[in-house]
């Protein structure tokens, strides 16, 4: 029952479409101006503040009411009023056209149910957009995007050059080790190596890979180098090799169920993690049979 409700506001109030933003300015007026130049653009969109007027809008109102009779709509509604029994002068306050601007402080919007915050120099406020616009509105330098899943990408792609160079030097690291922990035995444990990375890399010919399916990719080399120098090595009691498949289970546990995820940063890092779980799987149970099986 939770979940088809959930299913129905998510469907009617669009929430699984728009993301998170902030939106920032120098002063409220300013907020309020972009808010609505934002909501005109993507109708679609949920902004608070846009229901807000601001001095430009005020203005090209004013004019259009000024081209409008209002002395003569108020004079027939107070003649019909007489005739329907109200006071006389009772909507004197009715048709009045103000020239007052409008004013807003933090303090009156926060009244309204419309959350402004102020950090350092600038005003803040909240709104949701269309997640098929977000190359289109992140160029806009009044609008912060606040979601999880886009900030953490973005963190990764600016260390993207040194996550290659550190990835590069750990992997020659793993290799230098491999090679002295498996000296008589190297080109087994060397197998569990080449084989994950194989079958990762072929992926790539179904799909385009992003920052996040490299930095899986050296979690899984790291992985694979443990399993190479345990069963590379001459003595494999049954114990130990039901401890390494047992030990497998629980990393595909912690990173392989990832897949099942449809945040797109979460399901980079499981599928590459399930392809190199099943691959040193694969070589555990057909590359090399334990000692206490001859």
């Amino acid at each position: 029952q939770l979940k088809k409700i959930e299913e129905y506001f998510n469907n009617y109030l669009n929430v699984q479409k728009n993301m998170p933003v902030l939106i920032k300015a120098k002063s409220i007026e300013k907020l309020i101006e972009d808010a609505r130049i934002l909501k005109n653009k993507y109708p679609n969109s949920y902004i608070p503040i846009s229901i807000l007027i601001d001095k430009k809008s005020f203005l090209d109102k004013n004019i259009l009411l000024q081209n409008i009779n209002l002395k003569n709509i108020k004079n027939q509604l107070d003649k019909k009023a007489v005739e329907l029994g109200f006071k006389a002068n009772y909507f004197k306050d009715a048709y009045i056209l103000s020239n007052n601007k409008p004013t807003y402080t933090k303090e009156s919007i926060n009244d309204l149910g419309i959350d402004v915050l102020q950090f350092k120099d600038y005003f803040l406020t909240y709104a949701n957009l269309p997640k098929d616009k977000i190359d289109e509105f992140s160029k806009y330098d009044y609008i912060e995007n606040i979601s999880i899943k886009t900030m953490f990408e973005q963190n990764l792609s600016s260390i993207y050059d040194e996550l290659i160079l550190y990835g590069i030097i750990s992997v020659l690291f793993i290799l230098f080790m491999l090679f002295l922990s498996t000296r008589d035995n190297y080109l087994l444990s060397f197998t569990y190596l080449i084989f994950p990375i194989a079958l990762i890399l072929s992926l790539s010919f179904f799909m385009t890979f992003n920052i996040l399916h490299f930095f899986m990719l050296f979690v899984i080399l790291s992985i694979s180098i443990d399993f190479g120098i345990y069963l590379g090595s001459k003595e494999l009691d049954k114990s130990t090799y039901i401890a390494i498949l047992y030990s497998l289970f629980s990393t595909f546990a912690g990173f392989g169920v990832l897949i099942f995820s449809k945040i797109n940063a979460l399901f980079s890092i499981g599928i590459i993690a399930s392809i190199g779980i099943l691959a040193i799987a694969l070589l555990i149970i057909i590359l090399k049979r334990p000692s206490y099986d001859s």
